[in-house]
């Protein structure tokens, strides 16, 4: 370009003043003239220093660079760079800079000097207030261009920096409080009225530079070479800013620069916010990059498709264009000339008017001129003296064709709607509204994809987003213009993407689950839509639109059974009755116990129920939540839907099929969603004035309440007929023939037959046999069935409560379920169906209804019709409620005693049965206990009262003394009162007998009341007998029904009925029942000791041996309860039949398990060596196992039999002996603390032998210096046994006792 050299000055000073006085003055009179003179002092030498290594050597590189880095942090960092920086001090600075470039080639620049040439003249320019300003930004402007073409500048990040920021200063314009203080002194006038008009004027001014002929090259390689900047810098924030600047500021009216710009600019902002982008460096794309990204795209877009220039293309088209004017070759070559006058004008002045002024030399040639785009359709001509147009031609056909091309590009923005970071999902909402409100009808094809983008960032959980694209929508809709044309368009996005959703749930999880979240999304959102009433019209309403999309749906649709698959279920009844057992072992721990594992009210919750078609949570979360909204935007006629996909759940429940269960599922969220409008509707409140509405909805869920009872019953009368079904694979040695196979002809061939090798087999396939098999899906479907039950309850709020008569049997049966996750749904189940019902707890729903309950259960025991689930309703029923409800199920005994009668040959049957009289015992018996705690003091119980005391020597000595000395006193004191009485009448004999007179007939007026004087005193506890209670009266009813049972041929049985001796034994016990207990337990006895046989022959595993003639390790526990149970609560009576009869029996089985415990190999692994304890190694370490449990009864009998019974010196021997292990420190610490109570009981009848067998297994020690004496009780030494700790607590209990 042509520029004007200046003079070069004799010396580098300081610009001349008029007047050196003045101008010290002028510099000293501020506190800015003194910044500005220290600003010009620290410059001086470094400008004097770049002036000196302007010609660039190898030698004058490193100055002339370490130069510019100073200048350009002297002008960093001024603080007032608009004050300081005054037209000479810039124009002082901008010598040197003008020296280099004028005495070095640019070509030959390294890229290191023009990076810091760049960084100086970015603060110059900026702050340049003097005349000439435009010329000067022209020529860096040109300048920048050619030294970006040379190369080096892009290779580094720093060099990017710079160039992107001395192009911003050049277009960029100074804010308010960046103007100087003289100019506006200058323009005083001007600057009053704001900065507007002085920023409108250098706006202008550049505007009219950009619009210039000679400067189009320039801005079109400016553009182009951002574009690419940004498209290659890891940072594109900056460029992307000074591109969007010159986008809004310089070409807002050139829609023909943005048409020639808009494939690449589009194209590399859909690259700088790819996918593969974001991969960059290994982090995401920022949300700033993508912000300013969409902001590029947007202001082109709408720039080249906004109504004004769409207009203007179809005005010209019609009236003056190729299909309304041109007939002929002539008249359209001349409006092809009339066109390129319109677009592109020849200028008369190829330079800037103010290039004088510039003092800014440069060798730089003009770049050429940007290659039109090659979708560019340029009406360039070839006419003589008139240059071809780089810029295109803005026609229908470009129009049609970019609308065309846009619609990909706004396609491969889909991702951006997940993006990590709310700008960038702010961004990409703007840019979706923008367009649908500025360029409607030319993006007609992309419309669908826009709406797309604000359906799903409409439901986005950041509010921002959220609001932002919801807006969008809204006003867009309330377009009159518009709305016609975008409601067909969202409703049949609605109808496609209900129909996609199946397809999209059969394919691989990688490719669907984030297409299922973008669909589920913008249902959700076209559901929240104020117009969501008239767009859902037909998808769930009565019109059958819900059967269309639905059936699909359904068929897809699978759950994963993570939590019922080996949980039970396949056990059928036999399962049943384990489960109902255990549940009343649960219920030992004290009445209601089963009610603290139940929630309370609305903080209860149903277990998480996984898609297997979406594993993803997000994506499944999103996929629920369409469900519900689309019920909430249907309202009451949604409702339909809800029947529709009951009545299919019923069609499939005879095979309780996967599409029962996925029907169940669907109309459970669907009410959710119609739950939530109802309540909405009504204001929330219950007990209001219910509409039309309220009462068409109620009438509905009470009939899909009705349909849910019969589906489970017809569940339940099917399960009765049909047994579970297994997949076997015929064996080659059975051949399985069809019945139906019979009729197919027999077919005859002939030759070898083919050999079938495993190759040719099929693999088993054991994951789709046992989802296909029959009923596998049933607990599934009766999780879901309880969870809409609970649903409908909060619809009808206490309404349900008539419903509670069929629907409360229906919820307690399966709170006894064999699979976990039933047992979990119909808790919360419960809880919540008590709160919408108006009940304070679970307690009192079934304390109210629990005669509804027991006459559903009476029904059901009959032999017409026997469930399974009944006595399980009666256990759920006493575990949760406790003791209260024990009257109120006395009744129900009788039912029980007749199926017990009618079936007591079935095992399972007759166990569930059991189980029911045993939840009753049992918390019959916690009752009795807390009744015995309040009135006394349970030590001081009659067995106790009674047992013998052991000598004590010191006191009887002292005793016998006081007697010896003072044995005389009574006989002589006797004598003295003789001797000392006055003479008397003797005593006449008594004439009639001790006692009551006897009435005589006739004698009315005799009073019995009283005794008389020659009576005898009443006899302690004649008549005291404690008549018993209604309870204990069934208890003993329900032990002498049990008797019979103890020889069931079932050991399952047998162990259950010693069971139930055992609660029935803390029921009458305590009570002091004895004549009601004792005659039972006579005849039970022979029984109970038969229990616990073994076999002789013994195990090698740590559980009690059950092999041969020997009864199973569990009975032979129970046998060991009762006597434990017996020798607690009626030691008295029993406690010497125990020591007689039972302990042979409880010492076999002792030195037996002892035996099976030192063999155990597991026991020894603990133990760590053998020759230790056996007891220490882990027989019985866990609380639960069958050893720990004998071991702890066998223990406890010993306990009371040695407190209530007087035991021979052998047998207390042979008790110690054998307690001796249980001291041990290794031993469990339950089993430790009770074999130190039975040496402690052992010790206070026989301590020197309880004495004798401790310290000879803990003292004595083997070699020379053994005493005589300890050589005898040699045998007690135990080695390896660690007792110190247990010996020393039972001596020092012992010692502490009076007289030992």
């Amino acid at each position: 370009m042509a520029t004007t050299r200046p003079q070069r000055p004799t010396s580098f000073d300081p610009p001349p003043s008029s007047s050196t006085a003045s101008f010290r003055s002028a510099l000293f009179s501020s506190p800015e003239d003194e910044l500005k003179q220290q600003t010009f002092r620290s410059l001086k030498p470094l400008c004097t220093s770049l002036l000196a290594s302007s010609p660039l050597t190898p030698q004058t590189l490193p100055q002339a660079l370490t130069s510019l880095h100073q200048i350009n942090l002297v002008l960093s960092s001024l603080s007032n760079p608009a004050q300081t920086l005054t037209p000479s001090l810039t124009s002082y600075v901008f010598f040197p800079i003008t020296q280099l470039l004028q005495r070095n080639p640019p070509s030959s620049l390294p890229a290191s000097v023009r990076e810091g040439i760049l960084k100086i003249l970015t603060v110059l320019v900026r702050y340049w207030h003097g005349d000439g300003r435009i010329g000067v930004r022209e020529q860096i402007w040109k300048m920048i261009i050619g030294w970006w073409k040379f190369g080096g500048l892009g290779e580094k990040e720093e060099g990017v920096k710079a160039w992107v920021g001395c192009l911003e200063s050049i277009v960029w314009l100074p804010e308010k409080d960046e103007v100087r203080e003289d100019e506006e002194d200058d323009k005083f006038e001007e600057i009053e009225e704001g900065d507007t008009k002085k920023e409108t004027g250098l706006r202008a001014e550049l505007k009219e530079l950009v619009q210039r002929e000679s400067f189009l090259p320039i801005l079109g390689e400016t553009l182009s070479l951002l574009i690419g900047i940004c498209q290659s810098s890891p940072s594109p924030q900056k460029p992307l800013l000074v591109l969007r600047y010159i986008l809004n500021n310089y070409l807002v009216d050139s829609p023909r620069m943005l048409a020639t710009i808009l494939p690449g600019a589009v194209s590399t902002m859909c690259k700088i916010v790819s996918p593969q982008a974001s991969t960059r460096g290994g982090r995401g794309v920022q949300g700033e990059a993508v912000q300013e990204a969409l902001g590029v795209l947007r202001d082109v877009v709408v720039g080249c498709f906004r109504k004004e220039v769409v207009e203007s293309i179809e005005g010209s088209a019609g009236a003056g264009g190729l299909a309304g004017g041109v007939g002929t070759l002539e008249e359209l070559n001349e409006w092809v000339e009339e066109e390129d006058g319109k677009g592109w004008k020849p200028s008369t002045s190829s330079a800037s008017k103010d290039s004088n002024a510039s003092p800014l030399p440069t060798s730089t040639n003009v770049p050429p001129s940007p290659t039109p785009s090659s979708t560019s359709t340029s009406a360039s001509s070839t006419r003589p003296g008139l240059p071809p147009s780089p810029l295109v031609a803005l026609s229908p056909s470009w129009l049609h064709a970019s609308a065309a091309q846009i619609l990909p590009a706004l396609v491969s923005l889909s991702h951006l709607k997940r993006h990590s970071n709310p700008i960038a999902r702010l961004a990409l909402a703007d840019l979706a509204s923008t367009l649908l409100l500025e360029c409607f009808a030319p993006l007609e094809s992309s419309i669908q994809v826009l709406v797309g983008f604000l359906l799903t960032l409409s439901v986005d959980e950041f509010p921002s987003v959220h609001q932002r694209a919801t807006s969008g929508l809204e006003t867009v809709l309330q377009d009159a213009s518009k709305r016609p044309v975008l409601l067909p368009i969202i409703k049949s996005h609605l109808t496609n993407s209900l129909s996609t959703l199946p397809l999209l749930l059969q394919t691989p999880h990688q490719t669907s689950s984030q297409k299922i979240l973008d669909l589920s999304l913008q249902i959700t959102a076209v559901s929240l839509l104020p117009s969501s009433a008239s767009l859902l019209q037909g998808l769930l309403g009565p019109l059958g639109g819900v059967q269309r999309w639905g059936s699909g749906l359904l068929d897809c649709l699978e759950f994963e059974r993570s939590g019922i698959d080996g949980d039970g279920g396949e056990g059928g009844m036999t399962r049943v009755a384990e489960l109902a057992w255990r549940g009343v072992e649960s219920s030992e721990r004290g009445a209601g116990a089963e009610s603290s594992s139940i929630p309370d009210g609305m903080d209860a919750a149903f277990p998480k129920l996984h898609l297997h078609n979406i594993p993803d949570p997000r994506t499944s979360k999103a996929f629920e939540d369409m469900l519900v909204s689309l019920g909430r935007a249907g309202g009451v006629d949604a409702l339909f839907s809800v029947e529709h996909f009951i009545s299919v759940a019923r069609a499939s429940s005879r095979r309780a099929t996967r599409r029962g269960v996925a029907a169940v599922w669907c109309a459970g969220k669907v009410l959710e969603g119609v739950t939530a409008s109802i309540m909405v509707e009504e204001g929330g409140q219950e007990g209001g004035k219910i509409g039309p509405k309220g009462k068409k909805s109620r009438k509905t869920v009470r009939g899909l309440v009705r349909s849910l009872v019969e589906l489970d019953e017809e569940d339940e009368e099917e399960e009765e007929d049909l047994e579970p079904l297994e997949v076997q694979e015929p064996s080659s040695s059975t051949e399985i023939i069809n019945p139906a196979d019979s009729r197919l002809p027999t077919e005859y061939s002939k030759g070898f037959n083919a050999l079938t090798t495993l190759l040719d087999k099929p693999l088993p396939s054991s994951s789709k046999k046992k989802r296909d098999l029959p009923g596998q899906h049933k607990p599934l479907l009766t999780c879901l069935s309880l969870s809409l039950l609970a649903q409908a309850s909060s619809i009808l709020s206490t309404s349900f409560r008539p419903l509670l008569l069929s629907t409360l049997y229906y919820l307690l049966s399966h709170l006894g379920s064999p699979h976990p996750l039933v047992r979990s749904f119909a808790e919360v189940a419960l809880a919540r169906v008590a709160y919408h019902t108006g009940y304070a707890s679970v307690q009192n729903l079934v304390m109210d209804n629990v005669d509804y309950v027991i006459n559903v259960v009476s029904q059901r025991l009959t032999s017409e019709r026997l469930s399974q689930a009944a006595p399980l309703v009666l256990i759920s029923m006493i575990r949760l409620v406790g003791e209260p409800i024990v009257p109120l199920v006395h009744d129900i005994v009788d039912e029980i005693f007749d199926a017990l009668d009618d079936f007591h040959g079935y095992e399972t049957i007759a166990s569930t049965l059991l189980a029911v009289l045993d939840t009753l015992m049992k918390v019959m018996a916690n009752e009795t206990t807390s009744q015995e705690e309040e009135k006394e003091d349970p030590s001081s119980s009659s067995s106790s009262s009674r047992r013998q005391n052991r000598p004590k020597p010191k006191k009887d000595l002292e005793d016998f003394k006081t007697w010896f000395l003072h044995r005389h006193d009574k006989a002589k004191n006797d004598l003295e009162d003789l001797l000392s009485a006055p003479p008397s009448a003797p005593e006449s004999t008594p004439q009639e007998p001790w006692g009551p007179p006897t009435p005589q007939p006739g004698d009315e007026n005799l009073e019995s009341d009283g005794p008389s004087p020659t009576s005898l005193p009443p006899q302690d506890g004649a008549d005291e007998r404690p008549q018993p209670t209604r309870s204990q009266t069934v208890c003993t009813q329900i032990l002498s029904k049990a008797l019979f049972f103890l020889t069931h041929s079932s050991p399952f049985i047998r162990a259950r009925v010693l069971s139930l001796f055992t609660s029935g034994i803390a029921v009458l016990g305590p009570a002091h029942l004895e004549a009601q207990l004792l005659p039972i337990i006579n005849k039970a006895w022979p029984y109970v000791l038969n229990r616990m046989n073994t076999s002789s022959g013994g195990s090698s595993s740590s559980s009690v041996a059950a092999a041969g003639g020997g009864e199973q390790p569990y009975v032979v526990v129970e046998a060991a309860r009762v006597l434990e149970a017996l020798s607690e609560h009626v030691g008295e009576f029993m406690g010497s039949r125990i020591r007689d009869e039972g302990w042979p029996k409880l010492k076999k089985l002792l030195v037996g398990q002892v035996e099976n415990d030192r063999k155990s190999s597991l026991v020894l692994r603990r133990a760590g060596m053998e020759g230790r304890n056996p007891l220490g190694g882990g027989a019985g370490g866990t609380k639960h196992s069958t050893s720990h449990r004998l071991y702890l009864s066998i223990l406890s009998t010993l306990y009371f039999v040695a407190r209530s019974t007087n035991i021979s010196s052998a047998v207390r021997w042979e008790m110690t002996v054998l307690v001796r292990p249980f001291l041990d420190a290794s031993v469990h610490e339950e089993l430790r603390v009770r074999g130190r109570d039975v040496m402690v009981a052992l010790g206070k009848v026989d301590g020197d032998a309880v004495w004798v067998a401790l310290k000879g297994t803990v003292s004595l020690v083997d070699g020379e210096g053994m005493r005589e004496g300890e050589e005898r009780m040699g045998w007690l030494r135990e080695v390896g046994w660690e007792m110190e700790e247990g010996v020393r607590e039972v001596l020092e209990i012992l010692e502490n006792e009076e007289g030992f």
